[in-house]
């Protein structure tokens, strides 16, 4: 472990004798890291503190704020802690993971401006890195997705670090049995509705029994991939800046670019029009067409609330122009047969027998689908009362494998995206949700012969159609 420990990451990137922070969950990864780099920073003396956050998730999150108090006071480190409600922050539309991300992140930054800390190292690991790019790679990634987790980059007034980078989770471990070390255990780390705990647990140590080195090509692979990235994005970089508006190109100069530049120059226009989501491949794809189109003007409503519109031969990306949200409370009769809903930019199918069935597969052969729900086995007599469709609810829970699981929790993992969380038909009956789009049937329900399908076009003007009436 200590030969794989990238010391050079954080002594070449700061000056001599500026403090560094960890971020220090208590868990086996962060403990190994605490007393790896205590004794660095002893040997090149360089001041070191941990920071942890109580994100008052787990009954049991006081205890171990204590537990990681008291072992950096045997250590002689020096400690910040601080509680923040995660629970109450993922309320407003985030995912709990995403939430508890943003609140460690911040509580970090404004650390390190308090305190003068140059940097904040998080014990990220090699099997981390894998299991990262293999969640991009099942949801969908382009070339920077598949990076994996980089050793560093800019966070608030300092940097982030990530010298474990290249240490397995085996290697942390046998450290720590070595020292015996005692490190808290975080009980969902083993709940398989999690995307990264399925892969960890199914699909990486199949990967390793091919190749026992995999952790170790994995690293190389992302070093190569972060390398042929940075390259691109910087040419990029300069054909963006000869744009005379940061929100707006010629469309003859964009078709004229190769694919991998013409997507990376939307981005940046995409940038330079206020946006500040993450398109997916489909919103590049979809402005690939939008730029073929023959009819102007014409626009494509994107995450972020931007709008793309080629006019007079010029594409321009601004703020304003996403479909609104439906409100909260909006439901509908669940009836056989095809239902196109505006306000939620969808189409419902609800039916049986062949012309439901080819109708089905007509769209699911078709390119202009920006997501596509199907289930071919609903039984539709075992529904009971009155069966509607309604929005995702606070708590909501749907009963499959015997348990009663958490909707926005198989969402995430799911890989649905959060802006279209907020628009996506439920099926429900008197008893609860009879189908969760991207998940399935709720139990006993799943003997049937009856197609579900909610479909989500591309196109702008099918996502749209409720601003223009």
């Amino acid at each position: 472990m200590m030969e794989r420990f990238d010391a050079a990451l954080i002594e070449e990137n700061l000056p001599s004798g500026v403090p560094v922070l960890l971020a220090f969950s208590g868990g086996g990864d962060s403990r190994a890291a605490l007393s790896v780099l205590a004794g660095h920073c002893a040997r090149v003396g360089r001041p070191l503190g941990a920071a942890h956050l109580d994100h008052a998730i787990r009954p049991a999150s006081v205890e171990d704020a204590a537990f990681c108090a008291a072992v950096c006071a045997e250590l002689g480190v020096t400690f910040h802690t601080r509680r923040v409600d995660v629970p109450a922050m993922a309320e407003g539309g985030l995912g709990l993971e995403e939430a508890a991300r943003n609140a460690r992140y911040a509580f970090f930054a404004e650390l390190m401006a308090e305190q003068g800390y140059g940097a904040v190292i998080t014990a990220h690991q090699a099997d981390d890195n894998l299991e990262t790019m293999l969640m991009r790679l099942v949801r969908g990634s382009g070339l920077r997705g598949l990076c994996g987790i980089p050793p560093m980059r800019p966070l608030g007034s300092g940097l982030l670090l990530r010298p474990f980078l290249r240490v397995s989770r085996a290697e942390m471990e046998e450290y720590l049995n070595r020292h015996g070390l005692a490190y808290l255990t975080d009980e969902t780390n083993t709940d398989r509705t999690y995307l990264r705990n399925r892969l960890r647990a199914e699909v990486i140590p199949v990967l390793s029994a091919c190749n026992p080195t995999m952790l170790c090509r994995a690293a190389d692979t992302a070093e190569a991939l972060r390398a042929d990235a940075a390259y691109l994005e910087q040419a990029a970089e300069q054909l963006y800046e000869t744009l005379p508006t940061p929100n707006c190109a010629p469309a003859d100069w964009l078709r004229s670019q190769p694919d991998a530049m013409r997507r990376r120059l939307y981005l940046l226009l995409y940038r330079g029009g206020g946006g500040s989501g993450m398109p997916e491949q489909t919103h590049f794809r979809a402005l690939d067409r939008l730029l073929e189109g023959e009819r102007q003007p014409a626009s494509l409503s994107l995450p972020g609330a931007v709008t793309a519109r080629l006019e007079r031969g010029e594409l321009a990306f601004f703020p304003g122009g996403e479909c609104p949200l439906p409100h909260a409370d909006w439901q509908m009769p669940a009836r056989k047969g095809r239902v196109e809903v505006p306000e939620l930019g969808a189409l419902l199918c609800l039916g049986e027998g062949e012309e439901m069935g080819e109708f089905v597969n007509n769209l699911a052969r078709g390119a202009n689908i920006y997501r596509l729900f199907i289930n071919r086995c609903l039984n539709f007599d075992k529904i009971i009362g009155w069966p509607h469709w309604r929005l995702r609810r606070a708590g909501d829970r749907i009963l499959l494998g015997g348990h009663h699981r958490s909707v926005k929790k198989l969402l995430s993992a799911a890989g649905i995206p959060v802006t279209l969380r907020g628009r996506l038909p439920i099926l429900c009956d008197e008893e609860g949700i009879v189908f969760l789009p991207g998940v399935g049937l709720r139990d006993g329900l799943g003997d049937g012969s009856v197609t579900l399908a909610v479909i989500f076009p591309q196109d702008a003007d099918e996502q749209c159609k409720h601003e223009r009436k």
